[in-house]
Formats: structure tokens, sequence, C-alpha cells
């Protein structure tokens, strides 16, 4: 566990087609500044997180409020990071000012999500601002990418030609781009002196990129059915999920949930209503849960394949594992999930002996 997410509003100026936690113009309020403070106060106590990230929704709809968090991160000894769809980011001026703003405040990190559907609302051009500002600012450019794919095909086999032609048409070049994950492990791997001198080559050169298939969940369920590339249940392979239940995410109005999608989108499987002088201790018993422990070690279709054999109808298809937590999320409460994969857990255990 090395994340918190505060999903400081669900709302966003845009009404993106894939958007997997249904973000839009018409959703309304955002999280308290007071209860965002003291819920920063909080998880910085928590030894194993180091990043606090800011998230939505559109965040700097609120820009005041994103930088007091900002700040506070920063008091607090924690590193903060931000996701943004770059509206503001209409010219050069506008988006080295919002940047400095950030930088000034003291935000560690801050990323683009960038897709085909972000086009039907922004123009390319707001990324291109975006990324020439982080290097002029100091930050180090960086997009977050879905694209089209065949969900079993290996995540790190390599970019996607849909990646590639997505950076391309943004112009931003595909040949700049290095993915975000293994920048981050070669980091690890160097001296002070030799990160330092990455980074700068980073901000000056390079276009960090994290990216994902274009998953049935949220808005993209109905807007993008046709779209979605599905595969049959029976036939896919078991894949575990390593951060249900250890990246702590709490929305706008402090309900906790042990990942960003699907769980934020059913807001009566949220696993606690946080209270700042008590949220280590619920993210501890979220992290324990027996239904997130099979859902790290062996993946949903373990939990689903019991279920199935018990009698519970699934469709036959999946878009992914979070579209199949989505499946059992619309089927069972978190008690239900919970006794399913105490029965798991058991049996492995017996077989252990």
């Amino acid at each position: 566990m090395t994340t918190a997410v505060l999903l400081q509003t669900m709302r966003c100026n845009l009404a993106c087609a894939h958007c997997s936690v249904d973000s839009g113009p018409s959703r309304r309020g955002h999280m308290d500044l007071a209860l965002a403070l003291s819920l920063v106060e909080s998880l910085a106590k928590v030894a194993d997180i180091q990043y606090i990230d800011l998230s939505g929704g559109e965040p700097l709809l609120h820009p005041d409020d994103v930088c007091e968090i900002v700040r506070h991160v920063k008091a607090c000894g924690k590193q903060s990071r931000l996701t943004t769809n770059g509206y503001w980011a209409s010219s050069p001026s506008r988006a080295e000012a919002m940047l400095r703003r950030l930088k000034s405040a003291g935000l560690d990190a801050v990323g683009l999500s960038l897709d085909k559907w972000h086009l039907d609302f922004l123009p390319a051009h707001n990324a291109r601002f975006f990324v020439n500002a982080c290097r002029v600012v100091g930050f180090p450019p960086l997009v977050s990418c879905v694209v089209r794919g065949r969900i079993r095909t290996p995540r790190y086999g390599g970019a996607p030609l849909d990646l590639h032609t997505l950076l391309d048409y943004y112009g931003l070049g595909h040949e700049r781009a290095t993915d975000l994950r293994a920048w981050g492990a070669h980091m690890e791997t160097l001296s002070a002196e030799e990160r330092a001198s990455l980074m700068e080559e980073t901000i000056r050169e390079r276009l960090l990129v994290n990216w994902q298939y274009l998953t049935g969940e949220g808005r993209a369920a109905t807007a993008l059915r046709h779209e979605i590339e599905s595969e049959l249940t029976d036939a896919s392979e078991e894949e575990p999920c390593p951060v249900a239940g250890l990246m702590p995410t709490i929305d706008q109005e402090g309900r906790l949930f042990p990942c960003c999608a699907p769980w934020v989108n059913r807001h009566d499987r949220a696993y606690a209503r946080i209270n700042p002088e008590t949220v280590q201790a619920e993210i501890a018993d979220m992290r324990d849960r027996p239904a997130l422990k099979v859902i790290r070690r062996y993946g949903p279709k373990r939990l689903v394949s019991v279920l199935r054999r018990q009698g519970i109808e699934f469709p036959p298809e999946n878009s992914g594992i979070c579209n199949l937590c989505g499946q059992m999320l619309d089927r069972l409460t978190l008690e239900e999930l919970d006794c399913v994969a105490m029965e798991i857990l058991r049996a492995e255990a017996l077989d252990r002996r």
C-alpha cells in the first residue's frame, strides 16, 4: 500500500463516453475542505502510504482547495499527485500559469487524461500546451491513456499500436513515450545523483505514459457497449488484482472504497463512512477483508466461479477484471462476498496441510 486517493469531486465539466466513474456536469458537490485536510493528516500517519492522489471528477474545478490540500500534504511529509482533464490548458500562458501555481503549492506530479473520447470536448492543442508547460515549469510530462484493445493482450508486451496513433494524433510524438511503470522501476535502481539526472532528462525530452485498455464500467457500459471488447468468462484466465484493498479511495462524501473503479460507482458497497479519527483502523480492516484477499491473490474470477457453482447467474462475458468485480457487486453484498471468500481461503489452508 503506497497510495491513497481522494476523489475531491465527482463533478467534471466533461462527460466523456468512456468514463469509468460516470463523472460529468450533472454530478454535484465536492469534498469539504476541512474534511479533506483532516483526512490528509490521518492518511499521513499510515506509514506505508507515500502518495496522496487527487482525482475525480475534475479536481481543478476547485483550484483553491486543491492548492490548500497539496500544501497540507507537503506539511505532513507525504507526496501529492493530481490527475486532470486539462481543460484549463487552453493556451500556453494559461497552462503555464496553472502549473506554476500547483508547483508553488508543492505538488509533486500531475497527469493528463488523454484518449480519443476527450477529443469530443477538448481540442488536441490543450495536451500539447500541457506537455510544453510541464517542461517549462519543471514537472515530468505525464499522460494517462485509455485505448481499445483485447483485454487478454499482455499488459507488458509493449505499447499497442492504438496508443502510438493516439499520441501522434495529439501531436505529442510516440517516439518520446516512456512507459511510466518501467521508468519508475528503473528509477528505483539508481543513485540519488542518477535519479536527478534522469528526472532532468525526462522533463526535457521524454513523455511518461501510463495506459490501460477500455473496460465496460461506468458510462462506457452503455455509451460504448459496441466498442468494448469482451471475452467469455469460462475461457478467461484468472488475473490477480494487485491494488484491491491496497489503494484506499475516499469519495467526496467520505465513503471508503478499495480502489477507484468499479467500487465507487456503487455507493452501497462502500466499506465505511470515513471518520478522520478512525481512518487508519478502517483502512486496515478493509485491507484484511476476505474477499479482497482473494481478489488480490487470484482475481475476481475465482469468486465468480464459486458463485456460479452455487447457482448465481452472471453474464457469460466480461471486459476485464474491473468489470468482473462490478458484476459481483451488482449481485452480492460485501458480507456475502466475504463468506464465499472465506470458503476459498479455508480450502486453500487445508490444501497446504
